[in-house]
């Protein structure tokens, strides 16, 4: 006759064997299928979370691997009914009408089945209560006797510190999870929210852009950016394709108003062979190609009529048909769109449809031109000679006139006017800005500093000078000077400071 401590020894050694407690379930199953009538093992951890759903390991006896799904939630009301059905010591349940089986049977979403009777049921506790359970099964015609069931309560403590462990170690994987979050969020807050060194203006004149960004990046819904041509709408879309959760998959670009209006449907939607002409083979288009990524509509504007149609019943429907083929696939993109138009007037005209602006218009990020973000010029400066004066090594002061014709000119162009024209400064020693009559030379040395004078320190004496200027023609108002600077009368009052 098998002896409790031996029973109890091997059946530890199967169990904690190994840490994967799925793999420790489904060998203790194959232990004690082999000297009881045992013919299945459940074991339910309940999660410390009370709407958390609970997480089940299911282990049969014809040898298959062990499964692991999830339960229906076990919520606070549903717990204590469980807890009320189940005794505290060992019970075998035979009764199909028993009350806990018809419990179980009002959870079993998983489509698992339930276990054929009779159980063995053993409830497992530890120092903050119930943990969880394990059922064993038998079989009808041969129900567990007294002693087995002896056999099987005295796997109870090891049983609950097997589960215990196991739920320490679900509760260290969500810590380590809320920790990579964090992780994130903290760099995104050393790089001003954007993760990315490229975007100048994180604590300036981007700032409410960024915050926008940061909010609507985790959720499933279009955006919409709009702004002046060149003030970085891609860059925008980019970010939050980083944040976002799809963040792993493709990122694709699509410029709306450079093609052709004849081939939209075919590079949006594919093409089936034979469809028309020329279609030699069956081709894929951005939905297909982007999969379950971000694809961005730059210039959505530019779209004719027709495929604005399209458009709006792919984002309604999460749906679209290749050209010339009945198969109706899933749409499961994210969709960014940017224009430098006025989509209202659009519609208002009728050259863009008005369901689809408010299918696009759901979180609508506005990019400032420059001319109303000057304050980000000196850091845009600087980080434009950091990344082109390795390649021009002619220029690396910036003098007085340089940084007034700057501020000065409104960069219709935006940024992309702005690194063009510092390129060229690098390169030639002239601005030459386009919608001025014309450009000061810049080798007049009297506005220039001295060699000896930093970047930063040149930008610092010029930024003294506009300030005082600003002061004077304010009569000393601070608030007013703030206004004609352009930026916040904290960040006057803080650049005063610094002075002192």
């Amino acid at each position: 006759m098998l002896s409790k401590a031996e029973f109890f020894k091997q059946a530890t050694c199967h169990l904690l064997q190994t840490l994967n407690l799925q793999k420790g379930v489904e060998r203790l199953q194959l232990y004690v299928s082999s000297v009881l009538p045992c013919g299945e093992i459940r074991m339910s951890c309940f999660p410390s979370c009370s709407t958390a759903p609970s997480k089940n390991l299911h282990i049969r006896a014809d040898g298959r691997e062990a499964s692991t799904y999830y339960g229906a939630p076990l919520t606070t009301e549903r717990m204590q009914v469980l807890l009320s059905l189940t005794p505290l010591r060992g019970e075998l349940i035979t009764d199909p009408a028993h009350p806990l089986v018809s419990f179980c049977r009002s959870l079993n979403a998983s489509g698992h089945g339930l276990m054929p009777l009779p159980w063995y049921d053993l409830v497992l506790r530890d120092d903050d209560g119930v943990i969880g359970e394990c059922r064993f099964s038998g079989f009808a015609d041969k129900p567990f006797t007294p002693r087995q069931r002896e056999l099987l309560d005295s796997l109870r403590p090891v049983l609950c510190i097997a589960l215990s462990n196991y739920r320490k170690y679900l509760e260290l994987q969500a810590a380590h999870t809320c920790v990579k979050r964090e992780n994130t969020s903290l760099k995104m807050a050393l790089t001003g929210g954007s993760g990315n060194t490229e975007l100048v203006g994180a604590q300036g004149g981007l700032r409410q852009v960024l915050e926008r960004v940061r909010l609507v990046a985790g959720y499933e819904i279009p955006v919409l950016i709009t702004g002046e041509t060149g003030t970085g709408k891609e860059l925008i879309a980019r970010m939050v394709h980083s944040l976002s959760p799809r963040r792993e998959g493709p990122f694709i670009a699509l410029n709306c108003g450079a093609i052709p209006s004849e081939l939209l449907e075919s590079e949006f939607f594919g093409v089936k062979k034979g469809a028309f002409t020329g279609a030699y083979a069956d081709r894929k288009g951005y939905l297909d190609q982007v999969g379950d990524g971000v694809l961005f509509l730059d210039e959505i504007g530019e779209l004719p009529l027709p495929m604005q149609v399209k458009l709006l019943r792919v984002i309604e429907s999460r749906t679209y048909s290749p050209v010339g083929s009945p198969e109706v696939r899933s749409a499961g993109c994210r969709i960014i769109a940017a224009t430098n138009r006025n989509l209202i007037n659009e519609v208002v005209a009728g050259n863009f449809r008005e369901d689809l602006f408010y299918r696009l218009h759901v979180v609508p990020i506005y990019m400032p031109p420059l001319r109303d973000r000057k304050e980000d010029i000196p850091l845009l400066l600087e980080c434009m000679i950091a990344r082109y004066g390795d390649k021009n090594q002619k220029q690396r002061v910036v003098p007085h006139t340089v940084l007034e014709q700057m501020y000065k000119y409104d960069w219709p162009g935006n940024i992309r006017e702005f690194a063009n024209t510092v390129q060229r400064w690098l390169t030639l020693g002239t601005l030459d800005l386009i919608h001025t009559p014309s450009s000061p030379p810049q080798d007049e040395q009297e506005d220039a500093p001295s060699p000896s004078h930093t970047l930063s320190q040149a930008l610092s004496a010029y930024e003294k000078k506009l300030i005082a200027e600003a002061l004077k023609k304010a009569n000393g108002n601070r608030t007013a000077a703030a206004r004609l600077l352009g930026i916040s009368r904290r960040n006057l009052y803080r650049k005063l400071e610094s002075e002192t």
